[in-house]
């Protein structure tokens, strides 16, 4: 057995003992049988060989350290890796080792030798432990909405909860796409991995693939008349049946019009859309304009004269047409003059009558008032012969009955005395048997009526009555 220099400044002071313990630096070893040199050819026991690790020794599942060693006070050192403390399973040679991958924390010890010492004992191996952070899960994506996407349309795409994202499209990074959402404009494959809190990168997301959705049909829309009369109506429809129709007037929206036809009451440009089940609506079908035209004023027909006249007499019915317009006459509800711009009609029996005006673009107004005529008389001007104005509603007021004066010029009433009581030119009023707001004495009275008859010849009739209270 020899001595061996434990620390290597030679063997002094009884330092080193023989096949023990350092008791400086408390190092095991046995000593094998050789022959004594030179303290200089002597070998550590590697009781202090300085052995220093280097490496990244943290990070996540699936990776793998590089770990470095290396020992200031050995002579060509040699370096052993192994990975049980009892220096068993040895896993590598050298000082620079690039462990597998790695999925749970994991332990290596390390040893050195060189020209000038034994290897390392197992007691004082270097101990490198490695820790290693779990993957996040696969990340989960949710589409929101209809994958099949139209055009200028999107779908919300969403992952499952992690600290940080990317997502990706057709496997090429997205820039700035680092939420848990993203609306996905483009066709393709979406992916999207995931970084917990520890910085460890998921596997990447199944793809979520976004196609095209197929367009709408575009509509063409026709309609059997474009120009109509105020109150009448057209329909404008679509051959489409399948989708979902929208009408618009003018660029609006027609709330409730989602039929493939609209009938129309209101001039105006229509077009319709169609949108199928993907939500795709189509472009807009050709427009449609509609006139609708206004409807002429009622006219207003009148006579001139009374309505009520004798036999052989007439009367002018008349109405006002406006330029560029024409009138229909009627007789008892039936057309008796087609509709021209002759504006009278001479009328000498007893009917009712009516007119209609046409406007220059076809539209009629209502039918105008009407006006009926009477034939029934033995004299043109009648008059009562008694009259009591006693305020009971009933013959209270006396006027001639003039059925053959076609102009009226005026009624009189004279008292006995030859002095006037009463004059009018309103063959509407009659003479209530006042005269100043004083009742007038229960006598006889006499009257007068002029005018002019439908011949144009003057007229001009006398009586006399009695007034009874």
């Amino acid at each position: 057995w020899k001595l061996l220099d434990c620390d290597g400044d030679g063997i002094t002071n009884g330092q080193e003992i023989l096949d023990g313990t350092d008791s400086q630096n408390g190092c095991s070893y046995k000593v094998a049988s050789q022959t004594l040199a030179t303290s200089a050819a002597w070998k550590l026991l590697n009781c202090n060989v300085n052995i220093v690790s280097t490496s990244d020794t943290t990070f996540c599942a699936g990776g793998v350290a590089t770990l470095r060693a290396t020992a200031t006070n050995v002579t060509n050192p040699i370096f052993s890796w192994y990975s049980d403390s009892t220096l068993l399973n040895k896993v590598y040679m050298g000082n620079v080792f690039v462990t597998p991958a790695l999925g749970v924390a994991t332990k290596y010890y390390v040893t050195v030798k060189g020209d000038n010492a034994y290897e390392t004992p197992s007691v004082n191996a270097k101990v490198v432990t490695v820790t290693v952070y779990a993957a996040p899960a696969k990340p989960t994506v949710t589409a929101t909405g209809n994958v099949a996407i139209c055009p200028n349309g999107s779908v919300l795409l969403t992952s499952s909860v992690a600290t940080t994202y990317q997502w990706y499209l057709n496997g090429i990074l997205i820039s700035g796409a680092k939420a848990q959402t993203y609306t996905g404009t483009s066709t393709g494959v979406y992916t999207v991995v995931t970084t917990n809190a520890t910085g460890c990168i998921s596997a990447m997301s199944e793809g979520t693939v976004v196609t095209n959705a197929p367009v709408p049909t575009t509509p063409i829309i026709n309609s059997p008349k474009l120009t109509f009369c105020l109150g009448d109506s057209t329909t404008v429809s679509t051959g489409l049946t399948a989708g979902t129709f929208q009408w618009y007037r003018d660029g609006s929206l027609i709330a409730g019009a989602t039929s493939n036809s609209l009938t129309v009451k209101v001039g105006g440009s229509y077009v319709v859309t169609n949108t199928n089940t993907f939500g795709c609506v189509s472009v807009a079908s050709n427009a449609i304009s509609v006139v609708v035209n206004a409807l002429p004023s009622r006219p207003v027909l009148t006579i001139d004269g009374t309505n009520r006249f004798c036999a052989g007499d007439y009367r002018i019915l008349k109405v006002s047409i406006p330029a560029g317009s024409t009138v229909e006459w009627y007789k008892n509800g039936v057309v008796v003059q087609a509709a021209s711009t002759v504006d009278t009609l001479r009328v000498s029996d007893g009917a009712t009558y009516a007119v209609r005006v046409y406007n220059a673009t076809g539209c009629a107004s209502v039918l105008s008032n009407t006006i009926t005529t009477e034939v029934g008389c033995k004299d043109i001007i009648t008059f009562p012969d008694i009259f009591s104005p006693n305020g009971d509603g009933i013959n209270d007021t006396v006027k001639p009955s003039i059925p053959g004066i076609k102009k009226f010029r005026c009624y009189k009433v004279y008292n006995r005395w030859g002095n006037l009581v009463f004059e009018t030119t309103d063959p509407t009023k009659g003479w209530d048997g006042k005269f100043r707001f004083a009742d007038q004495p229960s006598e006889t009275y006499i009257w007068l009526v002029e005018g002019v008859d439908s011949a144009g010849k003057a007229v001009k009739r006398t009586g006399m009555f009695t007034l009874m209270r």
